[in-house]
């Protein structure tokens, strides 16, 4: 079973509460879970075997939330290579901004730039729709654990 890094971006809670569910899915299919709620290089490097799950909202006009912040800056500045990672991607917004899902869409071309492979297609969950995003996550989550070993 594989070991997965969830990276979480969040403001008010939904991507947290999402990443959680997301993690009793795949801990529930007997993969090792950690949450990084407030992310940095650091849960990347720690174990370079492990998949990495990004779970952001997106703020204002599709920025990206406050705890993931660090992370992106860390990105641009250092420019690790992440070449052979793998990531999947979940995206908490809201439609009726212009930029809907900005801040996962940001990050997810960031750790593309870096050479990561992202996993499947991302689920771009829309806050309009699904008030309770950690339902449509962990139900996305359950397909897209069929790419880690």
């Amino acid at each position: 079973m594989s070991k997965v890094v969830i990276l979480v971006g969040t403001m008010y809670g939904n991507a947290i509460e999402a990443a959680r569910a997301c993690g009793a899915e795949l801990g529930a299919q007997g993969h090792q879970v950690r949450i990084a709620d407030t992310p940095t290089h650091a849960d990347i490097a720690a174990d370079p075997d492990a998949v990495l799950l990004i779970c952001t909202s997106s703020t204002g006009m599709g920025d990206l939330p406050d705890s993931i912040m660090p992370l992106y800056c860390q990105l641009l500045d250092d420019s690790p290579a992440l070449f052979g990672r793998q990531y999947g991607l979940i995206g908490l917004g809201d439609s009726s901004y212009e930029n809907f899902n900005g801040g996962a869409k940001t990050i997810d071309a960031v750790f593309q730039d870096l050479g990561a492979q992202r996993l499947g297609e991302p689920i771009f969950i829309d806050g309009r729709i699904d008030y309770e995003p950690e339902k449509p996550a962990a139900e996305w989550v359950k397909s897209w654990a069929k790419f880690l070993k």
